[in-house]
């Protein structure tokens, strides 16, 4: 019981009809997670782009960033600039067919990430929960 009452308050539905309808993530959480993905990428210059750390940000809240095909994001950023979009999944949507595990997004929660490599060879990165 106290495990659904924590992921309804971090914005996963956990009830009969959250299966029927996608899953929306609450405007506080949403707040929460952009106040500390802000505080992590205060020093606005990394030397590679922070993707674990702001992927270890989310994973506190029980949110899983997906592939295209809703499966956990297992990937890399190039170039020298860039911006991506990459959906978001309640931990609580898990599902295992076997072989892979998929998760049902958000419909209305993305994580942007744009980055741009200065000549000093450092990066400026910029994301947020939209």
């Amino acid at each position: 019981m106290r495990a659904r009452k924590l992921l309804n308050r971090l914005g996963h539905e956990d009830t009969h009809e959250a299966k029927e309808k996608p899953p929306r993530l609450k405007a506080g959480v949403r707040n929460k997670l952009n106040t500390r993905i802000t505080k992590l990428l205060k020093p606005t210059y990394f030397d590679k782009i922070p993707l674990q750390l702001i992927f270890d940000i989310l994973e506190e809240f029980y949110v899983v960033p997906l592939q295209e095909d809703n499966t956990p994001w297992d990937g890399f950023l190039l170039g020298r600039q860039g911006r991506t979009s990459i959906a978001l999944a309640p931990k609580s949507s898990e599902v295992n067919d076997g072989a892979l595990t998929f998760y049902t997004p958000f419909v209305n929660a993305s994580l942007v990430i744009t980055w741009y490599k200065m000549q000093t060879g450092r990066y400026e990165v910029v994301a947020y929960v939209s």
